[in-house]
């Protein structure tokens, strides 16, 4: 979660779509600054609220996707290194 980044992420959307109201609110005054420890704070509510699940999911579907629209392309060194990459993409974000 790239928060200290400025960086909108799909799981920090997702959290924060999963929060009330009140809770975002807090949640971005919190965040503005920094010295209160609200990236532990993201980090934990993201996983709770399964924002961090969801996401991975999300990235399996494209990864799956592009596997799909591979298969009837014939075998070759670019096909392969694609198919490395689907993985290398999936590992990197997990």
């Amino acid at each position: 979660l790239d928060v200290y980044k400025n960086e909108v992420t799909l799981p920090m959307l997702y959290l924060f779509h999963s929060l009330a109201e009140g809770e975002r609110v807090r949640l971005l005054a919190e965040i503005s600054h920094p010295e209160t420890g609200a990236h532990e704070k993201i980090r934990q509510l993201a996983i709770e609220k399964k924002a961090v699940a969801r996401a991975m999911q999300k990235a399996k579907e494209y990864t799956d996707q592009c596997l799909e629209e591979l298969r009837p392309l014939p075998e070759s060194p670019a096909k392969d290194s694609l198919r490395h990459l689907t993985d290398y993409c999936l590992e990197r974000i997990h």
